[in-house]
Order: C-alpha cells, then structure tokens, then sequence
C-alpha cells in the first residue's frame, strides 16, 4: 500500500522500514524517502493515521527493534526521528601543491618586410647670407737689412773638373784630423779621419800633408800608403818630401799598397816631422779611398804621433 500525498513527490511503501537501527553508531536512522515524505508540508498525522488505519497515539517501536512499520508508529513517534541533525563542523581548506611552470614559448621572429620605396627629394634649400668679409690690415713695415757686402765672381763656364781654357768652379773632397792619434804596431791601419768618399768618377790631383813625431826614442818610425777603401784606382802617381830628421824627397808612387816609410823620425811635438803629398789619381769606380799609417818597426813603449791639422784632398781636374 502507498500513501499518495502530492503529485510531485514519490509516495513511500508503508511495507517499507522507516527506521533501522545501526549496530555500529548505536542510534535509529530513517529510511531516506520516508524522511522526505515527512518534512512535506503536505505531512499530518491525520494523513499516516488514514493511510494505516490507525488513530493517533500508536505506540512507539521498541527500541530493540532494528525495523518499524507505519502499522506500528503514529506521527508522535516519528518526529523524533525525523528531526533535523546537527550542522557538521566546519571544513578547513587545504591548499594543493602549486603545479609545475609551463615550457617558455619559443621566440620566432617575424620576416623582414620589404623596403618601402624611396621618398620624394625634398626642395633645395634658400641659399644661405654671405659672410660678412674680413678686415684687412697691412702689416707694419720690416726693419731695415743690414748692408751686405759684394763678392765679385768669376764667370764660370760650368760646373766640373778644372780645365786649361775656362774658369771653373772647384770640386773638391777633402779629410782632416780634428786630433791627434796615436800607433804602437807597423801594422797599417785606415784612419776614419783621412778616408776620402768619391761620388764620380775621373781624375782628381791629390795633395797631402802629414805631421808626425815620437814620444821619446824616435825608433819605431813611421809609414804610410793608400790600400783601403772601396773605389777603383786605375791610376795614381804621387811624390813625397818633406823633412823626418833631415830633408826627405822620394821617386814617385805608382801604387796604392807602396807604403812610403821611414824608420827613424823626431821626438818633438813642438818641431814635428813632416810629409808633403802631391800627386793624382784617376777614379774609375766611385767609393771611398783611405790612407793607412803605423809605426816603421813596432815599438809598443815608444808610441808614434799623427798631429791633429794632417790632411788630403783630392780636386776633380778631369
């Protein structure tokens, strides 16, 4: 048998068990749809009371009894029962681990556009004011010079070696010592101060001076020749004299590796030896040409002297 009470609501089997008891919690528990079925508005006891055929005041179901029918209930039995529960405790949240982050989304450039197309030239500009033009100061007058003095010269009919017919401006190369030096060994050596660099070639006159002197025994002497240097002598012819211990005048040298020596010379620096050197050369090859000079004999203790002033020169005649 069902107990209809309103079209929308399920109306509950009156065979069905509104309570049971649970063993377990120790208390009674009403059937789900009865307990719906009771808190309708529709509910009264008058309603159960017709639809079991009971009045009210049923007795109550024994509390032993783990079923309970409505045969056996009245409303006054029930609404224990069918009460509301209590409200449950209040539930705390519990926040969840955070979750992993996300790949990076990966930058692809975009293609480049195209070149847009070349603008119109703007307008020439207005030509700009000129400038305003500058002052102009004439400097002040210079000093007077000092008067020069006048040097009458030859004509000269050119430049190059002398010659017989025509006046010509003298080209010569010359070597003196600013010095003295000093030579304890007969082995001949180039001395820097005498070497002589030749840039043409041709016929030059040579000339010469030497002034020379030992220290104390007058012994270790002195000589000299012309067996250095880096330009070609095809010709030279020269003659010596002078004064060593007494006059001196030699034959002519007709070879640059002939030394012209003498083995006993002064020991005054105050009244020297000295040679004169006239002669020529011709130069066929340019380079440098040097004289060489050394005591006659070695004589270590007793150095010989070459004077600061001793010179030669040689002046292009050809």
């Amino acid at each position: 048998m069902t107990v209809p009470i309103s079209p929308t609501m399920p109306a509950p089997d009156i065979q069905q068990p509104i309570v049971r008891y649970d063993e377990k919690r120790k208390q009674w528990l009403c059937d789900p749809v009865w307990y719906r079925f009771f808190r309708s508005p529709q509910f009264s006891a008058a309603t159960i009371g017709g639809a079991v055929g009971q009045g009210t005041g049923a007795p109550k179901p024994a509390p032993i009894s783990p079923v309970a029918t409505v045969s056996q209930l009245s409303s006054q039995s029930l609404m224990p029962f069918i009460s509301d529960g209590e409200d449950g405790a209040d539930g705390f949240p519990i926040q969840g681990q955070q979750g992993l982050q996300g790949p990076g989304g990966v930058s692809i450039p975009g293609a480049d556009g195209e070149t847009g197309e070349e603008g119109i030239p703007g307008p020439i500009g207005s030509t700009g004011l000129q400038g305003i033009a500058g002052l102009v100061i004439p400097g002040l007058d210079g000093m007077d010079g000092e008067d020069g003095f006048g040097v009458q010269m030859l004509t000269a009919v050119g430049i190059g070696p002398l010659i017989k017919n025509s006046t010509r401006v003298v080209t010569a190369i010359s070597g003196v010592k600013p010095s003295n030096s000093q030579s304890t060994s007969s082995t001949l050596t180039a001395d820097t101060d005498l070497t002589l660099t030749f840039n043409e070639t041709g016929t030059y006159a040579l000339d010469g001076y030497l002034s020379f002197y030992e220290t104390t025994l007058g012994t270790g002497g002195f000589q000299f020749d012309f067996n250095s240097g880096s330009a070609t002598v095809g010709v030279i012819n020269f003659g010596v004299d002078g004064y060593v211990t007494a006059a001196v005048g030699n034959a002519g040298v007709t070879s640059v590796s002939t030394a012209t020596s003498f083995g006993t010379i002064v020991t005054s620096s105050s009244a020297p030896s000295w040679l004169r050197i006239t002669g020529y050369l011709t130069v066929t090859n340019i380079g440098t040409f040097a004289l060489r000079w050394a005591q006659a004999a070695t004589l270590t203790l007793d150095p010989t002297n070459l004077l600061a002033g001793s010179r030669i020169m040689a002046t292009k005649i050809g």
